[in-house]
């Protein structure tokens, strides 16, 4: 595991929109060789492919264990939604969004930055290399799948400090006072209810707000409330 920044340039294209799409996904590591992975799709559209490649992209840097991650895209509709500026509309979009937001608190911290596509030349020939059956040797074209264990949390008390959940909150480590416990709850709770308010309740489940208080209450090792069956009567 290293703490040194990784850089993430990913892409996707469809042909046709909808047609025959891929993605591409090229990891820097500092001192190591670009790991290089893409792949077809099936017919897709290009929003498709690109959140398909950031997906892809982020799977492969958690396997890496990286912790501090700089995603690049050509994507301004992608990087917008990820930075909580544009909704996510499309219900595909909105699924291949919600297993971005499941991997993301992962990471300690991810920023995404949009580029000119003369800025991502490598990412997009190799997504072109993909549809056009030409991938050399070196990428990685079936990688596996990174599952989440059913028991783990989506949010942890080291992850919530930089969860997308609460955009715009900088990192920092567990909470020490009440003050602070009530502003985070408090900035939880509003940010779900802007979410429901725009996006529907799929787009932020119940059970994820809760998962993120109690990330928050574990950071002052406040146990959680007994269930309802397991109190008596």
């Amino acid at each position: 595991m290293t703490d040194a920044p990784a850089r993430l340039y990913i892409d996707g294209a469809a042909r046709g929109n909808p047609g025959p799409a891929a993605y591409a996904v090229i990891l820097e590591q500092p001192g190591q060789p670009p790991l290089r992975q893409a792949g077809v799709i099936g017919t897709a559209t290009n929003n498709v492919a690109e959140y398909t490649a950031l997906l892809q992209g982020l799977r492969l840097a958690a396997q890496q264990q990286i912790r501090h991650l700089e995603v690049f895209s050509d994507s301004e509709l992608l990087v917008k939604q990820m930075q909580g500026q544009y909704r996510v509309r499309h219900p595909e979009l909105q699924r291949l969004y919600q297993a971005v937001q499941q991997l993301i608190p992962r990471f300690e911290h991810v920023h995404f930055t949009h580029v000119r596509r003369e800025q991502n030349v490598a990412a997009d020939q190799l997504v072109n290399a993909a549809l056009d059956g030409q991938l050399p040797p070196s990428v990685i074209v079936h990688p596996p799948e990174l599952s989440l264990p059913e028991e783990a949390p989506l949010f942890t008390a080291a992850a919530l400090a930089d969860t997308p959940a609460v955009p715009g909150r900088p990192a920092t480590s567990a909470p020490s006072d009440l003050s602070q416990l009530e502003s985070q709850m408090r900035a939880i709770l509003q940010h779900a209810a802007e979410v429901w308010s725009s996006q529907g309740m799929a787009a932020l489940s119940v059970e994820q707000v809760w998962q993120q208080m109690q990330a928050v209450l574990a950071g002052y090792h406040v146990p959680p409330p007994p269930s309802a069956s397991g109190t008596g009567a």
